[in-house]
């Protein structure tokens, strides 16, 4: 049975068909349930992870957008299978336990890396948690490390199980706005980066650290894809040791 609801296909039946706890979860699942609610869907978590405020779908595009489309972009790994986990509302903001939720989704249902373009200055135990319990479930996770042009550490970027990823321009310097210092990985490029938007639209000029970390996660998928047995700090450890010193 399949139908179409709100742009998304599948069997939305109402029923938890795999019995992993979360009903008509198609294509992942959206978590956001906030005390206070926002405007638009922020009241209560449901199996239609729509991106509302459109960072998702830019950051997802570089990871894998088709390689033969209408509108001319092609992510890094494209093709690649995404699930969508919506923990952020229409404006942008999130709550903790639905960003722990998502990950601790993600270690149970299979997903072999985890894209996190977003962060924090607080530290949240409840997050840092859940990514201590993907990292063990053998999740590599990636997070942007910020856009304020310092050396703070953001989280989830600079939590130890975390690839910390900031952004590179054009002439593979430090892009300006991006974080820096010694809680980094890596960094690669952030600045006028071609992704998707949503619509179906082409953006020319994403940018941030957010679209520099799903670069490093769309590697460490073509990583994957040729030894799925790697550990995520085995993972990390060829990107480290592939990375130009700059």
């Amino acid at each position: 049975f399949t139908e179409t609801r709100n742009g998304l296909s599948g069997d939305l039946n109402g029923i938890d068909d795999d019995g992993n706890g979360f009903i008509d979860d198609v294509i992942g699942y959206d978590f956001v349930d906030q005390f206070i609610t926002n405007i638009g869907d922020a009241s209560g978590r449901d199996a239609i992870p729509y991106d509302e405020q459109g960072h998702g779908t830019s950051v997802s595009g570089i990871i894998s957008a088709q390689k033969n489309n209408i509108i001319g972009v092609s992510g890094l790994a494209y093709d690649s299978k995404l699930v969508s986990l919506r923990a952020f509302d229409a404006t942008g903001n999130a709550e903790e336990d639905d960003i722990a939720a998502a990950i601790v989704y993600a270690a149970l249902n299979g997903v072999q890396v985890l894209n996190m373009s977003f962060g924090d200055v607080v530290y949240s135990p409840i997050t840092r948690s859940a990514c201590q319990f993907a990292e063990s479930m053998g999740v590599t996770l990636v997070a942007s490390a910020g856009n304020d042009g310092s050396t703070l550490p953001r989280f989830p970027a600079s939590y130890p199980e975390v690839i910390s990823v900031a952004a590179t321009n054009d002439r593979d310097s430090r892009a300006s706005f991006s974080s820096y210092g010694s809680q980094l990985t890596l960094s690669a490029p952030g600045v006028a980066i071609p992704t998707t938007s949503v619509g179906g639209k082409y953006k020319s000029n994403f940018q941030g650290t957010s679209a520099a970390a799903p670069h490093v996660a769309a590697t460490a998928a073509l990583i994957l894809e040729i030894n799925p047995a790697l550990r995520p700090a085995e993972v990390r450890g060829i990107l480290q040791a592939s990375c130009d010193d700059l």
